[in-house]
């Protein structure tokens, strides 16, 4: 029993030793998501913006993108090192007094250690590279879920003050149908006329009613994706990303971007992919340290070295090596792909936001009605069209900014770097 203890503390200390700050940041967040879905998220006084980051759907799948993310990282850090196992071996009986026995017990520890890969993982310093991917893949899961979050605040916006629209016409109708009768008193109208007027404005009540039912269900899928976030028809996207644009090019936007980052660090793994593809190709190299412990075996240590070296393998190697090719330049036509589709997203919104501020450079005040029903109706939908455009630019303006989010100073720099080194 000493000797087992002597050869299981160290395993123990090794063990305790290996540090997992991945591995718990991803419990962290799964564990973050996991209280936010089950506890009562109505209970929660927070504002629009803060709520829906907390609680809405798109955040919660970042962050378990994120947590798998960390996983992965996880396992490729840990698969670099040795495996230990313990193998206990015997036979059971079952005795007739009602028991069992064991005999021929004997135990053995095993350490297991694939060479080539701890070379890659240790050397060639893979965990920082997907380290550098995971932090850029996660900045774009959470844009993504932002921009979503973004654009369907704005379709609920947009809806409300064309809601209001249709509210202040109809009130304007209904003056000019009170205004009508009364003139039919008069003599100055006909009958016909007022039915027709009356006609046209039971048409636009139904139109309004319609209006405000495809309102309530855009509230209704805005509520939900945003996990139940108190939602104000005076919200603003300024409210959300208080932020003012910094006017860059296209160009400067996709310099240091998270997404500029993410397509290098791919092609950086792809490369070094296709380096172990060529190793591979000539020699597979692994280990295994077995230690024996027994009541009939001394303790031992031996170190096993499995080489292979092949001579005829109908090509494998050769079309190990070529699939490895075919993934570096899938990363790059990859790369070039986003890249121009980032380019357009960012001249469209640029040439939209362009025309809207023509658009409210170009409006004018509406001249002052003498009186009836047109009198307020004009001034507040005058007013009611800046708003309507101002929401537009705020939205345009947020979703540049996350378009160029930035992938930040040190981990531009390192992935550059990598790539300038491959």
């Amino acid at each position: 029993m000493k000797l087992h203890s002597r050869f299981l503390w160290p395993v123990i200390a090794f063990c305790a030793a290996c540090a997992a700050p991945d591995y718990d940041r991803a419990e962290g967040l799964i564990d973050q998501v996991s209280i936010d879905l089950a506890q009562d998220r109505t209970a929660k006084a927070l504002p629009f913006g803060d709520h829906a980051r907390r609680y809405g759907i798109a955040f919660h799948q970042a962050r378990l993108r994120e947590a798998e993310l960390l996983l992965d990282l996880d396992q490729l850090r840990r698969g670099a090192l040795p495996r230990l196992s313990i193998i206990a071996q015997g036979t059971a009986q079952w005795n007739e007094s009602g028991g069992f026995s064991v005999r021929g017990r004997n135990h053995a520890f095993i350490i297991e250690w694939d060479f080539i890969r701890a070379m890659y993982v240790l050397f060639l310093k893979t965990p920082e590279t997907f380290a550098i991917l995971t932090a850029q893949e996660s900045a774009l899961a959470r844009q993504s879920a932002e921009k979503q979050l973004l654009d369907q605040l704005e379709d609920s916006l947009s809806i409300g003050l064309a809601l209001e629209e249709a509210s202040l016409s109809l009130g304007a109708e209904s003056c000019r149908m009170n205004e009508m009768r009364s003139e039919l008193s008069l003599g100055t109208v006909t009958r016909e006329e007022v039915s027709a007027r009356e006609a046209v404005l039971q048409r636009r009540k139904s139109a309004h009613s319609a209006q405000q039912r495809m309102y309530e269900a855009r509230l209704a899928s805005l509520a939900h994706s945003t996990g139940g976030a108190p939602f104000r028809r005076d919200l603003r996207i300024s409210d959300l990303h208080p932020d003012p644009l910094h006017s860059r090019s296209a160009a400067q936007c996709y310099a240091g971007s998270a997404l500029e980052t993410r397509n290098a660090i791919l092609h950086q793994i792809a490369g070094e992919g296709l380096n172990a593809a060529r190793i591979d190709r000539w020699i597979t190299l692994s280990g295994i340290v077995p230690g024996q412990l027994g009541p009939d075996s001394p303790a031992r240590l031996e170190l096993l070295i499995n080489l292979i070296t092949p001579l005829i393998d109908q090509g494998r190697g050769d079309r190990q090596v070529q699939r490895a090719r075919i993934a570096v330049a899938n990363a790059l036509i990859a790369a070039r792909e986003s890249k121009a589709a980032f380019m357009l997203a960012h001249a469209g919104m640029t040439l939209a936001l362009a025309e809207a501020d023509l658009a409210r450079a170009a409006l004018i005040p509406p001249a002052t009605a003498d009186s009836g029903c047109a009198a307020d109706v004009s001034s507040k939908l005058f007013d009611l069209e800046k708003r309507r455009i101002q929401l537009k630019q705020e939205h345009l303006k947020a979703g540049l900014a996350l378009l160029c989010i930035s992938a930040g100073p040190q981990t531009s720099t390192a992935a550059k770097k990598g790539v300038a080194h491959e």
